[in-house]
């Protein structure tokens, strides 16, 4: 059991982070980083995870359904703010790249009482994290593929010891003009895609600094743009004419310093706005979306001792919305309090959190999580077991939208639990096999969804929803001589089922949620030699249902999908030039993520990478 670095949680450590030892955490490695730049985060989670995620093209809005819930029911945190959008609630991860972070984690089951409203499947952290060893470090990097995809990076980390700086420039662009067989069309024909090109940019900046007197300052700025066009749906003989344009600028600014070693204060401001487009001339649409969050976070830990910490937090977010439909400007107040605290002993860690939200309607129930993580068998064999309760605020779409909104919907709310074993073995010489397998139970009362009135749509607390699944991840790494491999495989098996109607006109008890596979399964196989490496990897995806009541002719059938790459990395003295050649859907399979939006068959993409390096040694 690894015991706890102070020094370390002090300085790096978010309290989300923190608390969770008893949770099922995935962390993007160096690996996936290297093997998947100038993805998505929708895209890469896909690969290396097998997490259900919806995309209605191949840039197109992409969306995560964790443990079978919603796309609203996970967070994304940035440095430890919420940058889902505040009208819909969820995230689209298409226009979050990999490279937005230094570390991603994905929490599974993540508590409400660590993040607060909406994280029933989980949540995900991107942080940014200084290298203080690190003094120059240049990264260069063009790809070009298959539909005019051309993307291009810059990342730059200079420093010294005491300050780190980080700029990161993204640049893609892509016609999207693949062919595929339009089954919804007689005779099956093969036809090119229209109307589906895409323009995206993105500039990250980071700063830390170490100031006297164990004080740190830390700051972020994201700005980025995307404008893709929407191709029409497969069977139809008119090209599409919608258009969406995402404008997005995120900031904070964190202060924090210790006392005798023993206390730790940090307050941190952020301000996220996000601009969306959108218009259709065929349909006569030309809608604007302007949302501002204002949040402040003060927050106190006190490290007792190596074994017993906790910590006190109050947060304060000012939201607003400038939406035609709302027909006047909407702003809300809200309020946290939360607290948590850690028990660490040889064998066990112990954490739990309590959590309170105070909004202008709808207060939460008292959140809170409570789980530890044991160790059976000394270095190897670990169990964990956690707790929770959950809720979710009404979004702002589902309170204000006109026609249809509902100010008097009531919040989600229900429970969690899982319990797991972990098995890790190391060879110090060679090699290294860790294997988790987890179960969980989980239960959302009066769920939201838009359920058609006589003149338009509305959304109703329409039913239970109860999820329930078993999860296996093995990852394998073997080095000897020059050759190293590194081998994962993840399953998931997910029932996520209505167990009651509120509304009698609407029976779909025991129906399994749109677009939740019950079986998903992912691999990669990576194989390195010196300086060449070759990976391998394929899901698959089992069936999903597209509709409540689980009509088979409306279902989305079985498919699977193998990538492969081969590279070399060049490396004299300090630069290093690393080529890349990529194949996707190798066996030219037919598919879709979301029922009549077409998918790429086979195609390729070339990559060329330059990196400087140098650390103090």
């Amino acid at each position: 059991m690894p015991e706890v670095q102070l020094s370390e949680i002090k300085i790096s450590a978010y309290r989300n982070i923190f608390f969770k030892e008893d949770k099922k955490i995935f962390h993007f490695d160096s690996l996936i980083f290297e093997t998947n730049k100038h993805l998505s985060l929708g895209e890469v989670l896909n690969l290396a995870t097998g997490i259900a995620i919806t995309q209605n093209s191949p840039n197109g809005i992409s969306s995560i359904l964790l443990r079978g819930t919603s796309a609203n029911h996970t967070s994304v945190q940035w440095n430890g703010l919420n940058i889902n959008s505040l009208t819909t609630g969820a995230a689209d991860l298409s226009i979050i790249p990999v490279d937005a972070a230094d570390q991603i984690s994905i929490t599974e089951g993540a508590a409400a009482s660590l993040y607060g409203s909406g994280n029933f499947g989980g949540a995900i952290d991107l942080n940014s994290v200084a290298e203080w060893n690190n003094r120059l470090t240049l990264k260069l990097s063009t790809e070009y593929g298959s539909f005019e995809n051309l993307k291009n990076a810059i990342s730059l980390k200079i420093g010294n010891a005491k300050c780190q700086y980080h700029f990161t420039f993204l640049n893609h662009f892509a016609k999207n003009n693949f062919s595929f067989f339009d089954s919804y069309k007689f005779g099956n024909p093969k036809v090119s895609q229209t109307h589906n090109e895409t323009e995206n940019q993105a500039i990250l900046q980071s700063i830390f600094c170490l100031l006297p007197n164990n004080q740190r300052l830390e700051s972020g700025l994201w700005l980025q743009k995307k404008s893709t066009n929407i191709p029409a749906i497969m069977g139809s003989y008119q090209e599409s004419s919608q258009e969406q344009t995402d404008k997005t600028l995120k900031f904070y600014l964190k202060y924090s310093f210790f006392v005798r070693q023993k206390n730790s204060f940090s307050l941190k401001n952020g301000f996220l706005q996000d601009f969306l487009y959108f218009s259709d001339k065929n349909s006569k649409i030309d809608s604007k979306f302007l949302t501002k969050k204002f949040l402040t976070n003060l927050e106190y830990t006190f490290f007792y001792s190596k074994n017993f910490i906790f910590d006190i937090n109050i947060d304060y977010k000012y939201l607003n919305a400038d939406i035609s439909a709302y027909q006047k400007l909407k702003t809300e107040h809200q309020f946290g309090f939360s607290t948590g605290a850690k028990w660490t002993t040889k064998i066990c860690v112990t954490n739990f959190s309590l959590r309170q939200e105070f909004y202008e309607k709808n207060h939460s129930t008292l959140l809170f999580s409570i789980g530890s993580k044991f160790e059976i068998v000394k270095e190897k064999l670990f169990s964990r077991i956690n707790f929770a309760n959950q809720f979710r605020n009404p979004t702002f779409n589902e309170k204000y939208w006109e026609p249809g909104g509902n100010p008097n919907i009531k919040p989600e709310k229900g429970w969690n639990f899982e319990i797991a074993k972990e098995y890790f073995f190391e060879n110090k010489k060679n090699c290294k096999l860790f294997i988790d397998l987890t179960a969980y139970y989980s239960t959302i009362y009066d769920f939201i969804q838009w359920i058609p009135k006589t003149k338009f749509w509305s959304p109703e607390n329409v039913k239970t929803l109860i999820i329930k699944g078993i999860e296996n991840s093995i990852h394998f790494d073997m080095k000897f001589s020059k050759i190293f491999i590194k081998t994962s495989a993840n399953y998931r098996f997910t029932i996520s089922e209505t167990a009651e109607n509120y509304d009698k006109n609407l029976d779909f008890t025991g129906k399994q949620s749109i677009y939740v596979p019950i079986h998903s399964f992912q691999t990669q196989i990576y194989f390195s030699y010196k300086n060449f490496y070759l990976s391998y990897n394929q899901t698959l995806t089992g069936k999903r249902f597209t509709t409540a009541d689980n009509n088979e002719i409306f279902a989305l059938p079985f498919y699977s999908l193998s990538d492969i790459s081969l590279g070399k990395t060049l490396i004299f003295k300090k630069l290093s030039v690393d080529f890349q050649f990529k194949t996707r859907n190798i066996f030219n399979v037919s598919y879709q993520i979301i029922r009549a939006y077409a998918m790429p068959l086979r195609n390729y993409s070339f990559r060329i990478s330059f990196m400087f390096h140098n650390k103090n040694s």
